[in-house]
């Protein structure tokens, strides 16, 4: 056993030993091995440490890299309100990319020692979702401060672009304190869900007249389509609280529709409250949520949010100013891109049938463009356009104008143009040729009186086109125009309500609806402007309506909109959307498509004046000097605009007495005076004083060789007065000839002052330069030899033979002020006063000397001076032409017989009465006068006076 045992015993220990001599290099290798591991971690916690000191500035300097890229591409898309960049911030072009986020929180991560804030994203434009933002119990007022946070971005990150509805039924709008101070915002009522319909309807629109196939989201758009449109953001606050199932239902159409149309919902779910019955936040599709309860980031992000809160009070301030003060962008269309013409293509269109031109661009890119007259058996032949001011109405109509004037020539197209009492847009187109009439901030009398000559040409051509059997216009034109060429005239009335003030018999009504009825046979056509299409004062609207085809709308108030009768539902929504300068819808009746949108073309007033320009000098070597018939209701009338004057001016020669007989009996359709009872024996001679109220009139004194042919002119207002004697002075010259006429003038009015040096000027400038004998004194004995030089002639004359008298040249014989002439004035007596010697000569002259060619034009400040020199009971009746300004009523009762004169008042512009004691007919009419225009009408539109008479002292000085 004990052997067995030992064997045993030897067996392991051989065994043991063995296993000793295996372990011990095992324990060498592992003594190596951890002393190896204990160098690697040492090696590896010194390599941490240097890895640490390598990345932590690089992640620092990424961190602000990151940072200042994102702030550099746009402070609205990406900063915080507390930003100090804020204080400077004038406004910015947002980057495209950038709008397809909208910055709502911020997002902080750590990085090593580093913690990297940056911006946190929601999905926005062209992302097709709707923004939710949820707040918990107590946490309400956080959730509508990121409300108002992203309200102000957006504004901020769009400027103009955008239009707002902002919601909140139950705090009546207390969550939106920037509320009315946002540019396009609209304006809620009491009705929600009646607020929202407009935009339903727009999505509705938009993605019928916008979307395809090929374009299936309004950012998709090409910038030519999207310059009609903006965006609408709808931002309700405290929902549910206030919302009724009609405007909840309402919210999740625009929710779920509106997005692919550009209409974008931002709710904020206030979880205090519960959701009505059915309702659930799944109704809203596609909606990215913000839960102001959970600021942790979602993804993969080791992050946290900090919901961004409303700006500051007063910064909010300071940014809602500045976003007033940015213009709009406006993707402008030039006109000469649309419109323009190379001039070698000018007036090649042919009028007979109808008249077309573009105005501009429709939302497509396609051209936007009008027409009126007849389309195969479609007539349009009248227009109306009604927009608020400061839209581009008046824009619109220039641009027009010269779109029609480049196309047709002045003698196949004409235009009446008459701006409202208040305007001036028409003022450069006094320089186009196309223009008959212009006339400016056009008085009441005025606006009617273009409407009768308008129904005067309107029976003239009827008369023309009966008398060689045709039905039409174009018929007349197709038979080679017989009876003389009839150019198409369009009228321009813009702020045409003044047609119808004071108009208490309905003269203007009546006059507009024959126009509109039968216009169409003349070819005369109205294109009738209003700030909207209802004016006051206008009588048989439905008739005059019902003849106008053309209907055209600008910007106008929503509730003027929805009460229109001219356009249907879909045109309705159109122009409710015009809300930038320069939209326009246009609707012609019978079209296919009766509603078309679009925006005008623009054009610089540097480029009309070229086109004028050039108009003019192409007219001029066509058809010769063009004057149109001016009126400018805030200035007194220039003499050179006279049309009468401008013609016999544009004469190399002085006409004869058989020609001046011709022209003045011509009718003044026809251009001539249409003074029927001009003889040329009677050797009659025209001054003209003024220019009436109306289009034609042109106030004037035809001076004959009878008894009474004298003017006198009284009035205080010595500017005035003295240019209607140098406008007299002229125009006799104008109207006679060197070896017919001889002109003596008498000044005593005050040399040193404004008007002193008139006469004498006109004298030098235009009489004498003309071949005219001419005398002109200051001087008492000079004036007392000439006072009886005249009274021989006087005596010469009446003893002549008939034949040989007729044949002495007419004396025109200008005296001012002469009661500052001691030796003529009137003597005291013993029972009246007595006529001096000079004073008695002065009335043998009165009495005797018109019917022997002598006339007198005797001018006063006042009756009191004239009856120094005059005996107004006796003396004053072989005056027969007398002119009044501005004067007491007993006065005017003396000179005029009428208390009239008392009632011209003082206002410009400066009225003048015009009395004939044969006819006893009395004339309101604006005189000419020698004091510059006024600094709101352009100089070289309205010539001074100066300017003026050396004008016409060149044209008579060159014959």
């Amino acid at each position: 056993m004990a052997s067995f045992f030992s064997l045993i015993t030897g067996r392991f220990d051989s065994k043991i030993a063995e296993l000793r001599q295996k372990i011990e290099p095992l324990e060498a290798q592992k003594a190596n091995a951890l002393a190896r591991a204990h160098a690697l971690i040492t090696d590896g916690e010194q390599r941490a440490e240097q890895l640490g000191a390598y990345f932590t500035p690089r992640i620092a300097l990424n961190t602000e890299q990151i940072h200042t890229w994102v702030y550099q591409c746009s402070l609205a898309s990406a900063a915080s309100w507390s930003h100090q960049a804020w204080s400077a911030w004038e406004g910015e072009s947002t980057p495209a990319v950038l709008l397809r986020h909208l910055r709502y929180a911020e997002m902080t991560e750590q990085r090593a020692d580093v913690q990297c804030v940056l911006p946190a994203y929601a999905p926005f434009i062209g992302q097709n979702r709707t923004i939710i933002i949820r707040s918990g119990r107590g946490l309400a007022a956080q959730g509508k401060a990121l409300l108002q946070s992203l309200v102000m971005r957006t504004a901020l990150m769009l400027p103009h672009q955008t239009g707002y509805t902002l919601l909140d039924p139950a705090s009546l709008g207390s969550a939106f304190p920037m509320q009315g101070s946002l540019p396009n915002e609209q304006i809620n009522g009491d009705d929600v869900a009646r607020d929202l319909t407009p935009i339903i309807e727009d999505i509705q629109r938009i993605k019928r007249d916008y979307l395809s196939a090929s374009v299936q989201s309004f950012d998709q758009l090409p910038d030519d389509a999207r310059m009609l449109e903006r965006y609408h953001l709808i931002f309700a606050a405290d929902f549910p609280d206030g919302y009724d199932r009609r405007t909840i239902e309402a919210l999740q159409r625009i929710a779920n529709s509106g997005p692919q149309a550009g209409r974008y919902l931002f709710l904020h779910y206030n979880e205090e409250f519960e959701l009505p019955r059915d309702v659930t936040l799944d109704d809203f599709k596609n909606a990215f949520y913000m839960d102001v309860s959970n600021p942790q980031a979602t993804g993969s992000l080791d992050a946290t949010l900090k919901f961004d809160q409303a700006p500051p009070a007063a910064l909010q301030t300071t940014l809602l100013n500045t976003l007033k003060r940015i213009k709009p962008v406006d993707r402008a269309i030039d006109w000469d891109e649309v419109a323009g013409l190379e001039e070698s293509r000018w007036w090649t269109g042919d009028s007979s049938w109808y008249v077309e031109a573009p105005i501009g661009k429709r939302a497509n890119g396609e051209t936007l463009g009008l027409w009126i007259g007849e389309k195969g058996t479609r007539p349009c032949v009248h227009g109306v356009l009604g927009g608020s001011a400061g839209y581009g109405k008046s824009r619109m109509l220039q641009n027009l104008l010269l779109s029609l004037a480049v196309r047709y020539s002045p003698a196949d197209l004409q235009f009446y143009l008459m701006d409202g009492k208040y305007g001036n847009g028409f003022l450069p187109f006094i320089q186009l040729p196309h223009a008959k009439v212009v006339s400016l901030y056009t008085q009441e009398e005025v606006s009617r009186s273009l409407l009768e000559d308008l129904v005067e040409e309107l029976e003239r051509r009827s008369q023309i086109l009966n008398h060689y059997d045709v039905q039409s216009f174009p018929a007349y034109c197709a038979k080679g125009s017989p009876g003389g060429k009839l150019p198409r005239i369009i009228v321009f009335a813009d702020e045409y309500q003044w047609f119808f003030e004071d108009d208490t018999e309905g003269h203007a009504s009546d006059r507009l609806a024959k126009l509109s009825a039968q216009g169409r046979f003349v070819g005369i056509h109205l294109l009738l402007c209003s700030q909207g299409f209802d004016v006051p004062g206008m009588l048989r609207r439905d008739v005059i309506f019902r003849n106008i085809q053309l209907r055209m709308a600008m910007a106008m108030p929503k509730d003027s909109v929805r009460a229109l009768t001219e356009f249907d539902a879909h045109g309705k929504l159109l122009i409710e959307n015009a809300t930038m300068t320069g939209q326009i819808v246009v609707s012609e009746l019978g079209s296919e498509t009766p509603n078309l949108a679009g925006r005008t073309a623009l054009i610089s007033d540097e480029r009309i004046s070229e086109l004028l320009r050039q108009m003019q000098q192409k007219a001029l070597h066509a058809f010769g000097e063009h004057t149109p018939l001016i009126f400018n209701g805030e200035e007194q009338p220039p003499l050179i605009h006279n049309p009468h004057l401008a013609h016999l001016l544009q004469r190399s020669t002085y006409l004869s007495s058989e020609e001046l007989q011709r022209y003045a009996r011509t009718s003044i359709a026809e251009g001539g005076l249409g003074i029927n009872d001009w003889y040329a024996s009677q050797q009659p001679a025209v001054a003209w004083l003024g220019q009436e109220f109306n289009v034609h009139g042109h106030a004037k004194v035809i001076l004959r060789r009878r008894v009474q042919e004298h003017i006198l002119v009284v009035g205080n207002n010595n500017a005035v007065r003295y240019g209607m004697l140098a406008a007299t002075l002229v125009s006799l010259a104008v109207t006679s000839h060197p070896e017919r006429a001889r002109f003596m003038v008498i000044d005593k009015s005050i040399p040193e002052s404004e008007w002193g040096p008139t006469l004498q000027h006109v004298c030098e400038k235009v009489l004498r330069s003309a071949g005219f004998s001419t005398g002109f004194t200051r001087k008492d004995a000079v004036a007392l030899n000439m006072i009886e030089m005249l009274a021989k002639t006087l005596d010469e004359r009446r003893a002549m033979e008939t034949d040989l008298r007729a044949a002495q040249p007419a004396i025109f014989i200008v005296m001012t002020e002469l009661e500052n002439i001691d030796a003529i004035l009137r003597i005291a007596g013993m029972y009246d006063q007595e006529e001096s010697p000079y004073g008695t000569l002065l009335k043998r002259l009165i009495a005797e000397g018109s019917a022997l060619g002598m006339h007198l034009i005797l001018s006063f400040d006042c009756v009191g001076a004239l009856k120094q020199v005059l005996d107004i009971r006796r003396d004053l009746d072989f005056c027969r032409h007398r002119v009044a300004l501005q004067m007491g009523e007993d006065d005017a009762f003396d000179l005029v017989r009428s208390r009239k004169a008392a009632q011209l008042g003082t206002d410009k512009p400066i009225r003048a009465l015009y009395f004939d004691i044969q006819s006893n007919a009395i004339l309101q009419f604006m005189p000419y006068t020698i004091e510059p225009p006024r600094t709101r009408v352009k100089t070289s539109s309205w010539p001074t006076f100066e300017e003026q008479i050396q004008t016409i002292g060149s044209t008579l000085a060159s014959r």
